[in-house]
């Protein structure tokens, strides 16, 4: 390597790491992992390690099958030694590391089928691990090929609305994964244990009137679907069997000499059946796709179990329809957490290049807060119903103001030149509350006033504490702006959904969503408004 490229490879992993951005230690044990021992006396003990393991594992190459390192500990006197000297690792102990490292690594080779060839191999030997090899590694892009393609399946399936949208997408996918001109799909109805025709638009509409009953040996469908696995009107000759004749007429429909029925199967429960047209030409080519197959049958089984498809002539369209939004709902979280996962990992990233930077450290751990908070806010979603005292623990009213304060002054508040006034009363406690609630709350007030605002309006935020309401304790958050103040017939409705008067992308929601947040941490809210300004003002039980 130094010869050829006036380099050797330590070097050249340890500059990679570096460019990646990993550690100086971590690079430091790659550069120096092929130094002398006697060099590595007072190095980090990352480097030592590195090291002694480069050893070790050249080491134990040289053993052959069924020897044990404690059998050659004469061999490895001088490793045992350095091991001794640089990690104060004693011999009998490093001995034992090894044999135990040793039937791991044949435990895990023989659970893989993993062959290795060496010196003594004779050519015979070889080429049977070149062979398995090979197979492999046919069989490694296969299974790749087939996430492949079901995760482009899987991404159309997650946008479809309808039953009819369903059905085109079935069938177009057929056509790409399959190179089947002619689908059809059935849903599986367990009310009279039948399965139903799921005709689109584009299909003929007598073909909605089909109904199978669930029974073994009435059809090749019930069949399919009792036994839990693909059937075919053609036998392993590929020849044609005896039908019935509703299984005629499904290859009639779709116009082949047979067809090939999926089952579409969720949690040992049956979900319907997907059948393609094929000849008898195509059939063994298709037939050795059976894996390929099942797998999109469940991926189509698992959008209509999330989606809870009903046939159109059915009673509870209403349920059918919440369905269909359930499936939006976690499909959109889903979608919202990937952004969310990516930021949160650059953000470290950030930390990391900014290590010496105090307050960015501080920045970007609120950030990191934030991101965690609306992950939670939209888990929520999915969730059952639950107050906002449900999640209570010690909290810090001044502080969770100041820090989202903080956030705000160089986004909301600095875009809109703003100026912003804290008083927090230092008296404040620490409250049983929840701080996610709190935040929220904050966050709606804060937005409202910098939308109501004009270029260089004011913002003032303060706390005080020993405020007595009918006898009780209270803590007070006031946020009060010097705007044009609220419409007075908007007044009345304030913390109801109303139609916005902002615009744009505004939902007219905020101010009713803290009032139900007041309301769960058993608070009350009040506003004053003029032309001279709006203040809001939140008490909150001691």
């Amino acid at each position: 390597e130094q010869s050829s490229f006036e380099t050797g490879h330590p070097q050249v992993g340890a500059d990679l790491l570096a460019r990646h951005g990993s550690n100086s230690f971590i690079c430091d044990a790659v550069r120096y992992h092929h130094e002398s021992a006697e060099a590595l006396r007072d190095a980090h003990p990352l480097v030592k390690i590195t090291w002694l393991a480069n050893q070790l594992a050249n080491h134990l190459d040289r053993l052959a099958d069924g020897e044990t390192a404690s059998d050659e500990a004469d061999s490895f006197a001088p490793l045992l030694n350095h091991a001794r000297d640089l990690l104060t690792l004693q011999p009998p102990l490093l001995l034992e590391m090894l044999d135990t490292a040793r039937e791991r690594i044949a435990h895990l080779m023989t659970r893989y089928d993993v062959r290795l060839i060496d010196e003594s191999s004779d050519a015979d030997s070889r080429k049977q691990v070149a062979a398995a090899d090979e197979l492999k590694q046919l069989q490694l892009a296969e299974q790749i090929r087939q996430i492949a393609l079901l995760d482009s399946v899987h991404q159309h399936l997650s946008r479809i609305d309808g039953q009819n949208e369903l059905v085109k997408t079935v069938i177009r996918h057929c056509g790409i994964l399959f190179g089947v001109g002619n689908a059809l799909l059935f849903l599986y109805d367990a009310a009279d244990d039948r399965l139903y025709a799921a005709a689109s638009d584009q299909q003929p509409p007598q073909l909605g009137d089909l109904s199978v009953p669930l029974e073994a040996g009435r059809s090749l469908l019930a069949n399919a679907l009792l036994d839990k696995r693909p059937l075919s009107t053609f036998d392993d000759k590929g020849q044609k069997t005896q039908l019935a004749v509703i299984d005629r007429q499904l290859a009639g429909i779709c116009g082949e000499q047979g067809f090939i029925c999926l089952p579409m199967i969720m949690n040992n429960a049956a979900v319907g059946a997907i059948v393609l047209g094929v000849s008898q030409s195509r059939f063994h080519a298709l037939w050795k796709q059976q894996t390929l197959m099942q797998r999109f049958a469940t991926e189509i089984a698992q959008t209509i179990s999330a989606s809870q498809y009903a046939r159109p002539d059915q009673p509870g369209g209403e349920d059918k329809r919440l369905g269909q939004l359930q499936a939006r709902i976690h499909e959109v979280i889903h979608e919202v957490r990937n952004p969310l996962s990516i930021m949160n990992n650059y953000l470290g990233i950030l930390a990391y290049k900014l290590e010496d930077d105090k307050p960015a450290q501080e920045d970007i751990e609120t950030i990191k807060t934030e991101i965690e908070r609306i992950g939670n806010i939209i888990s929520r979603l999915t969730e059952e119903p639950a107050s906002a005292d449900e999640d209570t623990d010690l909290v810090d009213i001044n502080a969770i103001i100041a820090d989202l304060t903080h956030i705000f002054q160089t986004s909301l508040f600095a875009a809109n030149k703003l100026q912003v006034t804290l008083d927090l009363d230092e008296n404040n406690p620490v409250l049983r509350s929840n701080a996610n609630a709190l935040k929220q709350i904050y966050t709606n007030l804060v937005k409202n006033a910098v939308e109501a605002l004009p270029v260089n309006g004011q913002i003032m935020v303060y706390t005080q504490d020993h405020v007595n309401v009918d006898g009780k304790e209270h803590i007070e958050i006031s946020v009060a702006d010097d705007g044009p103040g609220i419409p007075a017939d908007i007044l009345p409705k304030l913390f109801s959904p109303v139609e916005t008067a902002k615009g744009g992308d505004h939902a007219g929601l905020g101010l009713t969503i803290v009032k139900n947040l007041v309301n769960e941490l058993n608070g009350s809210i009040s506003c004053r408004s003029s032309d001279k300004g709006t203040s809001f003002h939140i008490l909150l039980p001691k």
